[in-house]
């Protein structure tokens, strides 16, 4: 693992990438650091993970003003959804902050100001990019080239408003950049750490400075999981478990550990490419074979949407039940909503 340090700007940030995959040839990265709010859900500290990348200053002007052509770089899916399931760990601790994945706009421009153009410019042709700063578009369109997986990561420093200064002198930056940095370094202990075939502790999150050198190393033994996987032993009158079974077993042990989630939504975890890419049947054997309250699940995952955003009872039953949302039965949904009062 290689750690390098840049100043603003695109094209230095381009030439850097360039230079270290050159030099250290990486399986991925992460670009870290700090932005301004476009949204005004978004707070200080708050955490954003760039789901897209626009180069938001290509385009053409004429008399008719700005005319966006946008170039734009996906994040790795696999690295985006690495971090999704890390993020759901805030969910039941309110003492992190919130991990939001939404589009960044990067440019050169330091924007501090809601009634400049530029402002406007983003408004009108950029309005899903919840945060804005200097670097990612010259970091992903490198990495595009290079063919190398890229991650955005960004801590929210100020608003974008005009207060920079205030919020500045207030310590802002440092808390963003920590907040930010925490969770990049967890996406990469899981992801160095091999996570596909066997459970990790890494989903725990902001990681213990253990955790922080043990990137790449062995993971702890889980001795919490091993009754778990006795259990499931126990309970075939056939032979033992496969490897890939108790490893099933011992990774859905660890998720629920640190997440919420439907049955739907565990075992789709389990079995994805982009999550522990175990088998269909061991995902499910593992899910099926843990008492698993799938009524408390709903309700944890109910508290944590109204915690985050305002819901009507059918539209908190629809995203905790459709699958787009977290794949909870209709019933299971409707008890969520209940016990959170709606």
């Amino acid at each position: 693992m290689a750690i390098a340090e840049l100043g603003q700007g695109n094209i230095d940030a381009a030439l850097a990438v360039v230079h270290a995959v050159e030099l250290f040839r990486p399986s991925a990265i992460l670009f870290v650091g700090i932005a301004g709010a476009l949204h005004s859900d978004l707070q200080i500290g708050d955490v954003v993970t760039a789901v897209r990348v626009y180069a938001y200053q290509s385009g053409t002007m004429d008399d008719r003003g700005f005319r966006a052509r946008p170039r734009a770089h996906d994040a790795d899916l696999k690295l985006e959804q690495l971090a999704r399931v890390i993020a759901r760990s805030y969910r039941e601790r309110p003492d992190l902050p919130p991990v939001y994945f939404r589009p960044v706009a990067a440019g050169d421009v330091v924007l501090n100001s809601l009634k400049q153009p530029l402002s406007e410019q983003l408004n009108d042709h950029y309005d899903d990019a919840g945060a804005i700063e200097m670097e990612s578009a010259g970091m992903a369109r490198a990495c595009h080239t290079c063919r190398v997986p890229a991650l955005v990561i960004r801590g929210i420093s100020d608003r974008a408003d005009g207060d920079k200064e205030i919020v500045d002198a207030a310590g802002s930056q440092p808390l963003a950049a920590q907040n930010a940095a925490d969770f990049a370094v967890a996406v990469i202990v899981d992801y160095l750490s091999g996570s596909r075939r066997h459970a990790t502790e890494s989903k725990v999150w902001p990681p213990s400075p253990d955790l922080r050198r043990a990137a790449g190393s062995t993971p702890p033994v889980d001795r919490t999981t091993a009754s778990s996987v006795d259990k499931a032993s126990a309970g075939t009158a056939r032979k033992p478990l496969s490897v890939e079974y108790q490893n099933a077993v011992r990774s859905a042990e660890s998720y629920l550990r640190n997440g919420v989630f439907s049955r739907k939504g565990l075992i789709e975890q389990l079995s994805s490419e982009a999550g522990e890419g175990f088998s269909l049947e061991a995902a499910t054997f593992a899910v099926d074979s843990l008492e698993i309250d799938y009524n408390k699940q709903a309700v944890k995952s109910a508290r944590s949407y109204l915690r985050s955003g305002a819901f009507s009872r059918k539209g908190l039953i629809e995203q905790l039940s459709s699958d787009a949302g977290e794949g909870f039965t209709r019933s299971q949904a409707a008890y969520g909503a209940d016990a959170v009062g709606l």
